[in-house]
């Protein structure tokens, strides 16, 4: 069996611009350029699992064209891939009645000497040879490849429609399940990111049934840690969260429910910089649990609450 067709997210990757939920200008030009089999250089920026990569593999799908694929957040991110295998595709001549598109996955990870050689690559080579990049951050693409592509941002999927998407896939799966609530519990811990919320649920659904006890910190209540903050308990704030291993939802909550209920303007400030800080650097860190810890202290010190390292 191919990993297509035995991960659930790519097996049930839209294949088409109309299977996509996106705003109609979005979908009539991707439209365009399909019938056109012409593209600009191309910029999609969101959010993990936002559907950036599934844009830019319809778009290659539909269009006869030469690939060359790459994900530039990998060993692939430095300027000697850009001076070298990009740089030597995009100067190769196209076959005939054909495009070359030239795909780079999460764009935003290249060094800057990388995106200082690819802005001439893309310019130099342009007649030959058309980019498509996406980025999570667009802060991270420098002003002069952001002003040579065409760039599209994607909302993050609401939580209704992806709801809709889990049900949808587990039913094509022939999943059991027991209630409707279990699948809104799998979106709101995975949620805004998709792609992890689909493969956590197959990881949930390797008996036949979608069973929520697979999935490790499922159970966390993130009101019971907006409580430990308040009171200050670092240790039973630690012993609760012990074994979570996806903190993206945890930081989504004190940043959609917690900020709105506690402190002052100035405090709610300080609080939502203070989440911004440790979630730029939650999937870099060493220890994604002592940056966690750490944030929630600085939540605490935003607040004017005292610390209690007391068991």
């Amino acid at each position: 069996m191919s990993i297509e067709n035995f991960i659930w997210y790519e097996k049930h990757r839209p294949k088409t611009v109309k299977a996509l939920s996106l705003p109609p200008a979005y979908s009539a030009a991707f439209n365009s350029y399909i019938e056109e089999g012409q593209i600009p250089h191309i910029l999609l920026v969101g959010q993990a699992g936002s559907g950036k990569t599934t844009i830019g593999k319809i778009i290659m799908d539909s269009i006869p064209c030469t690939r060359l694929e790459l994900n530039a957040s990998s060993k692939e991110r430095g300027i000697d891939t850009v001076k070298g295998m990009i740089k030597d595709f995009a100067a190769s001549q196209p076959r005939k009645g054909e495009l070359k598109i030239c795909f780079l996955d999460e764009a935003d990870g290249l060094t800057a000497d990388a995106l200082d050689a690819l802005k001439g690559t893309m310019e130099k080579y342009s007649k030959n040879c058309r980019f498509i990049l996406t980025a999570n951050n667009i802060d991270k693409i420098t002003p002069p490849i952001r002003s040579r592509c065409t760039v599209f941002t994607f909302d993050q999927f609401s939580k209704e429609k992806l709801v809709v998407l889990c049900n949808r896939i587990l039913s094509k799966e022939s999943i059991t399940v027991k209630s409707e609530k279990d699948v809104t519990a799998v979106v709101e811990k995975y949620y805004p990111d998709v792609r992890s919320t689909i493969n956590n649920m197959q990881l949930a659904c390797h008996s036949g049934t979608l069973e929520l006890s697979v999935l490790v910190g499922l159970k966390v209540d993130p009101t019971k840690i907006g409580e430990f903050i308040k009171k200050g308990h670092i240790f039973s704030l630690r012993s609760y969260i012990a074994n979570v291993t996806d903190y993206t939802p945890l930081y989504r909550w004190l940043y959609d429910s917690f900020v709105a209920e506690n402190g002052n303007n100035e405090q709610k400030g300080e609080v939502v910089i203070t989440i911004s800080d440790a979630l730029a650097i939650d999937k870099q860190v060493p220890d994604r649990e002592i940056n966690f810890i750490s944030c929630c202290l600085g939540i605490m010190g935003a607040l004017g609450v005292k610390w209690n390292f007391d068991k």
